[in-house]
This record gives C-alpha cells, sequence and structure tokens, in this order.
C-alpha cells in the first residue's frame, strides 16, 4: 500500500507540474471549468486514497480510475493548449480567465500556460516570452510553493445566467407521458394522440422570446421523436478551500485557507418541445 501510495504521489505532483489548460470567450469558460473540475477531483481521489484503507479489489479499480482521469486531464491540455497557439483571440479570452481565477484556482490551469509560453508557435504574436507572461499572465509562477489545495464543503451557489439548447428527444411506443410543447403543436399531436389532454396552458420566456406552451399527457402506440429547446443555468458555486504541505511520507494533514469557486452548468428541468420530426 505504501508502494501504491508513493507512486501516486510521484505520479500526481508530476501530472500538476506538467499539465495545462486552455479556452476561448465561451469555449474557455467551459474547457476552463471542466479542466478545473478534473483537477479537483485528481486532489479529491488522492486524498481519498491516502485517508482510507480500501479493499485489495477497490484499490485496484481506485486506481484505474485515478489513471484514467490523469490520462484524460493531460490529453485535454495538450489538444486546448493547440487550439489556442493557433488563434490569438482565443488565446486572449484564455488570458482574461485566467487572471479572473482565485490564486488558489490557478495552479489548475498552470501547465497549460507553461506549454503556451515555451511554444515558439503562437500565431501573431511577436513573441517575447518574459513581456508575453507579463501582459497574458500576470502573476504566473507566484503560487504558494509547497502546499497542495482540494475544495471542501460547497457553501454558496450563484445564478449567472440560462441559456436554450436544441435537442431532440424520443418517446417510445405503449407508454404514458407527460410533457411541455408549443401551443402550437397540440392541434397536430391530437390528430396523431386522440387521447391526447391539455393539463394547463402558460408563457415561456425562450430566450428572449414569450412562446405561448401547453403541458400536455398522452399515451404513445408508436414511437414520437420532437425537436426540444432544454433549459441550462450557469452557475458560480463556492466552496471550502482546504490545504495541507506537500508529503511523500505520510497522509497530508488539511487545514482550512479560504474559499474558492468553480462554474457549473446544469439542466434546470425546463424543457419545451418546438417540432414534430418527420
Amino acid at each position: 500500500m505504501k508502494k501504491i501510495s508513493l507512486l501516486l504521489v510521484v505520479v500526481f505532483i508530476t501530472l500538476v507540474s506538467t499539465c495545462s489548460l486552455g479556452a476561448a470567450q465561451n469555449i474557455a469558460v467551459d474547457y476552463s471549468s471542466k479542466l478545473i473540475d478534473t483537477y479537483w477531483k485528481i486532489l479529491d481521489s488522492r486524498y481519498q486514497f491516502l485517508s482510507s484503507r480500501l479493499e485489495r479489489t477497490e484499490s485496484n479499480a481506485f486506481i484505474n480510475n485515478y489513471i484514467d482521469m490523469m490520462e484524460n486531464y493531460n490529453k485535454s491540455v495538450v489538444d486546448f493548449t493547440e487550439l489556442l497557439v493557433k488563434d490569438s483571440n482565443e488565446l486572449k479570452s484564455f488570458s482574461e480567465f485566467y487572471t479572473s481565477c482565485t490564486d488558489e484556482v490557478q495552479p489548475a490551469l498552470d501547465a497549460v500556460v507553461k506549454n503556451i509560453i515555451e511554444s515558439s508557435k503562437v500565431k501573431n504574436i511577436k513573441f517575447d516570452s518574459a513581456l508575453f507572461t507579463k501582459e497574458y499572465f500576470p502573476g504566473y509562477g507566484y503560487s504558494e510553493p509547497g502546499f497542495i489545495y482540494r475544495r471542501g464543503r460547497e457553501l454558496d451557489s450563484e445564478f449567472l445566467y440560462a441559456r436554450w439548447e436544441d435537442e431532440e428527444k424520443t418517446f417510445s411506443q405503449n407508454k404514458i407521458y407527460e410533457f411541455t410543447v408549443e401551443l402550437k403543436l397540440v392541434a397536430e399531436l391530437k390528430i396523431k394522440f386522440p387521447n391526447l389532454k391539455v393539463l394547463k396552458e402558460f408563457g415561456v420566456d425562450i430566450g428572449g422570446n414569450f412562446v405561448m406552451c401547453a403541458k400536455v399527457k398522452f399515451e404513445t402506440n408508436k414511437t414520437l421523436t420532437v425537436r426540444t429547446k432544454r433549459k441550462f443555468g450557469e452557475y458560480k458555486k463556492w466552496f471550502e478551500l482546504l490545504r495541507a504541505k506537500k508529503t511523500v511520507w505520510s497522509n497530508p494533514v488539511w487545514e482550512l485557507t479560504g474559499k474558492t469557486y468553480q462554474h457549473f452548468t446544469e439542466a434546470t428541468g425546463e424543457e419545451v418541445a418546438t417540432s414534430i420530426k418527420d
């Protein structure tokens, strides 16, 4: 177990020091958030492994999952860095996102910054590594040395904005469904499903457009596929921030050192059928 723990620690330190991240306007937030989330999960997994006694079968599965997370993180870092060095606009957007992150979150993105700085292929930018770093990534490399971080409990959730995405939904045969449709679809659905009942009518704001809708209930006797708009919320969630001194000989001792935040995308549960697919 000690050998395995030591191996994981060494691999983890190597990962954090050599991985990277990047993003563009919307891509920046989405991609950065995913990489930051993976970074925290890797820290959490390492903490769970070192602080618990797992059975052999559990330990093997845990290690395999840990390695998969690191490999996915590394691949994502490489792919995203390649994207950034080819597009100066996206690089600037990532720079803005990185600068907006707290000192404790930035280490999750430092590897990508390192990769970018070491690259000589940044398109449309006159490259002097010292000036480039100062302009695009002020504060890079100045995080407190000798410590690792992990998230604690969730403290607060801040709603930022909502967006609607186009999707398709298929209803299987011989089942009863309730869902929301645009009011204009009710007549067409009644032809297909004579047993359809309108439960209520109401208005929905879909991306700034007010649409009259109806909640309907019906039983299918054939497969039906509809196009829908599904609502997602963007949230900024705050967590306790714990830190511990790096060590390879004993379990880390975690202490509360402040709080940190992370961006999340979550489905709100609102979905409206806008058309029936032929």
